[in-house]
């Protein structure tokens, strides 16, 4: 059986994992919390900042807004860490994409604004003592329903780690990261956002590029259109407004 994810997060805890599923991530499509500290991305969950259940996918998942970014962080239940192999994109396995726009506002969906809208991929770690900084950035041009790889993540700003219950994702996500010169939060504004899971495992034949990614999980669809995750469809994305300290 495994043990409560919040249990897993902060040692000695005593939390009923059914009770923790009661608030569902869906509240962060409404209001982000604002941070209150500076992040320190470690593969622990910042003091302070709420964590809320996406069932489906057995993660839990926090954000929060800083006036220099965007904080996140997944906990994912895995019983089988299984990143994408060395020379594999970072998708093809274990991980955590998280999809973000700088203020909601979508110019010509479903493509990306270019710049501001980014999909952020983490892969999971490899094995259960070291954590692992692999990431990689792509964009929808709204061409096709392919991706633009723009390569590796560089920023130093996002880890994932192993714990006891599958591995944790924390990111801070600035306006580097979105290819923006410049990027201020505050209250009553606006971003977008979405997550989706990677699970390794070999996939059918025919279905991707990929042959160790199991299957994909989105936290949330596109009402319509040719593609409907958030890799390729930017009107994916919920809006949510940013809450005050």
């Amino acid at each position: 059986m495994k043990l409560p994810l919040l249990c897993l997060l902060a040692a000695g805890c005593s939390v009923d994992w059914p009770l923790a599923r009661v608030q569902s991530a869906s509240v962060l499509c409404e209001t982000i919390p604002a941070l209150p500290g500076d992040a320190t991305i470690d593969g622990q969950l910042d003091p302070g900042v709420p964590l809320y259940a996406w069932p489906e996918a057995h993660v839990m998942l926090a954000l929060a807004h800083r006036p220099q970014g965007l904080y996140f962080f997944a906990a994912v239940e895995d019983a089988q860490r299984d990143p994408a192999p060395a020379g594999a994109l970072a998708y093809c396995g274990d991980g955590i994409e998280l999809f973000v726009d700088d203020d909601g506002a979508l110019a010509a969906p479903p493509a990306y604004d270019l710049p501001g809208t980014m999909q952020l991929v983490v892969a999971a770690p490899a094995d259960d003592a070291t954590p692992a900084r692999r990431g990689e950035r792509f964009v929808f041009p709204g061409t096709s329903t392919q991706s633009t790889d723009l390569g590796a993540w560089t920023s130093t700003d996002f880890v994932a780690v192993p714990t006891a219950a599958g591995y944790a994702v924390e990111a801070f996500v600035s306006a580097g990261d979105l290819d923006l010169a410049s990027w201020t939060l505050a209250a009553g504004g606006k971003i977008g956002w979405d997550a989706s899971l990677n699970i390794g495992g070999p996939e059918p034949p025919g279905v991707d590029a990929c042959t160790t990614r199991s299957q994909q999980m989105h936290f949330r669809l596109a009402p319509s259109g040719a593609c409907t995750p958030p890799y390729c469809n930017a009107s994916a994305l919920c809006a949510p407004t940013l809450a005050g300290p």
